[in-house]
């Protein structure tokens, strides 16, 4: 089917209703539609327009029919590309960009003109906010405001439409963000926003007459947008979303996969494209390294219970409850070899492994620097830190690991790679290079290199 808008597309699709317009998406955006598939949709009128959210461990898109048919059948397609997007970019499984509350607001902005930027604007409801767009405000619509004694609200809404017309395109949303808060009209206009939001049903915005829109109306269409963020990174552990994360990015991967195999994307431009691919990207996919590299070098833990049945005497003692977990020792390479870059990289990496597992964090360079060895608990995001700066000895972890075997189970080394061979290790043994690092000897043992400096 033909992308451009003429009349005989409108007149085709714009009677369709949201699920039989899902089959034509299908066709016309086969990448988008790969997700949207993941999605549980659902009418709802408690939401004046659509938004996503996660719920027991599922997607969601919960959109009010009113509004998604009031909208022209190729701006729903953008409505349900921007929401996926929302899930591409994690803003639904990652920590607010602030935890300020009454900054929530500006953070909504900031992520949805990230994801606008990549839209196709001429498709795009009037409604929404788009770097480097103007939205004007007409004498009528400024009298309402002075009118209502709200000359600093009019001020505030000048000063910012002013400031989205300015910014650049295709930035991320922490950019945005930080540009934003920057300008003397951020806290007005969160104030703004708050009150909007105290009316749960809240004004419907048409085409302005000839007496303009009102204050609360013109309120509503700047900052109302066309979609909800209510909930976006509330009520999840920071496992649920690891976990949650993984699943996006295993949906995008599948989706890039799939738009590559048919060697169609649909309307995402190429630079889109490579934009995607390197958010689908690892640098190293932990959750399968585990399963590979410790694989079943892990140590059983053994409880009794009286909810398991015991074999030999059921009925009569409780029954042993097994479960397996990998003791993992992370040395990390501090030498003065080793750049501060490659240092901040290393711990980059240890944020994701700890997305997984726990472990414990082992400094050194000629020695084992044994004050600063501590754990890293699962889930927990910690500040890079160097504590040596001296020669380079890998004998020294491996020692130290050899030394324990019955606290370990797996080791890994975090290096530069530039040292002689050390003694063979009695726990398993791997190693992770920075970019453009070698080894320094052959080693029959893994060795895995980064591709990029900061993942």
């Amino acid at each position: 089917m033909s992308r451009a808008i003429n009349q005989d597309n409108y007149d085709k699709f714009q009677d369709l209703d949201f699920d039989a317009l899902m089959v034509q998406f299908v066709f016309t955006e086969p990448f988008y539609a790969h997700i949207s598939r993941k999605l549980h949709k659902m009418k709802s009128k408690k939401i004046p327009t659509a938004g996503v959210y996660i719920n027991k461990g599922r997607f969601h898109l919960l959109y009010n029919e009113k509004f998604v048919k009031s909208l022209k059948w190729y701006q729903r397609f953008e409505l349900l590309k921007h929401e996926i997007m929302h899930l591409i970019f994690g803003h639904c499984t990652s920590r607010r960009l602030t935890d300020d509350r009454n900054m929530h607001c500006i953070a909504n902005i900031a992520q949805d003109l990230a994801i606008n930027s990549l839209l196709e604007e001429e498709r795009l409801p009037e409604c929404v906010i788009m770097p480097g767009k103007l939205t004007e405000i007409d004498e009528a619509t400024a009298k309402s405001f002075k009118d209502a004694g709200k000359e600093d609200e009019l001020e505030a809404i000048i000063m910012f439409n002013a400031l989205i017309a300015s910014l650049p395109k295709e930035e991320t949303a922490e950019w945005y963000f930080n540009r934003l808060t920057e300008s003397p009209c951020c806290k007005k206009i969160a104030e703004m926003d708050n009150e909007r939001r105290k009316n749960p049903f809240r004004i419907k915005i048409g085409k302005p007459g000839e007496g303009g829109l009102s204050r609360e109306e013109y309120i509503e269409k700047v900052l109302g947008g066309m979609d909800e963020h209510d909930g976006f990174g509330e009520g999840l552990s920071e496992e649920e979303k690891a976990i949650l994360k993984e699943d996006v990015r295993d949906m995008l991967e599948d989706a890039i996969r799939e738009a590559e195999r048919a060697s169609n994307w649909g309307s995402i431009p190429g630079h889109l494209q490579q934009k995607l691919k390197q958010l689908a990207s690892r640098q190293v996919n932990w959750k399968q390294l585990l399963k590979d590299f410790v694989g079943m070098a892990k140590s059983m833990h053994k409880t009794t219970t009286m909810k398991r049945i015991n074999r030999r005497y059921p009925y009569i003692h409780a029954g042993v409850k097994t479960r397996r977990t990998a003791r993992i020792a992370i040395a990390v390479d501090q030498s003065g070899s080793v750049h501060n870059e490659e240092i901040q990289l290393f711990f980059a990496e240890l944020s994701s492994l700890a997305q997984y597992v726990s472990f414990e964090v082992i400094p050194f360079d000629s020695m084992v620097n044994e004050d600063e060895i501590f754990v890293w608990k699962r889930g927990s995001k910690l500040e890079p830190s160097r504590v040596c700066c001296g020669g380079t000895d890998f004998d020294v972890p491996t020692k130290y690991v050899n030394e324990r075997t019955h606290h370990y189970d797996a080791m890994i080394i975090f290096t530069d790679g530039a040292c002689c061979k050390p003694v063979p290790c009695k726990r398993k043994r791997l190693w992770l290079l920075p970019p453009n690092r070698e080894m320094a000897f052959e080693t029959n043992e893994t060795v895995l290199k980064l591709t990029k400096m900061g993942s």
